[in-house]
């Protein structure tokens, strides 16, 4: 599995929505070994994410974000793109 910037960055200001959704398509393009493009619109398993992946993704995300993020998100926002709206707030919220 990829190695994750575990740096929480507390202080520093939340990423916009573009950092943030570029920063996700990279994570799951690693976990999935996908080399094509990770689209913000397409579905998660479309790419091979498994459940392990997107529990360790979570993982990644309370690790270099510092905040708690629950283990259905992924599910729950199963894109790139919804998936950086929901956190976008949790971010905002921090």
């Amino acid at each position: 599995m990829p190695q994750s910037d575990t740096t929480p960055s507390q202080t520093a200001a939340p990423p916009g929505p573009d950092e943030l959704r570029t920063w996700l398509a990279v994570r799951v393009a690693e976990y999935t070994s996908y080399e094509g493009e990770i689209r913000p619109d397409v579905p998660f398993s479309d790419y091979g994410l498994t459940s392990i992946h997107a529990l360790a993704l979570c993982g990644d995300v309370e690790d270099r974000f510092g905040i708690e993020v629950d283990s259905t998100l992924m599910w729950d926002h199963d894109t790139v793109g919804a998936l950086t709206s929901a956190l976008v707030g949790s971010l905002d919220r921090r």
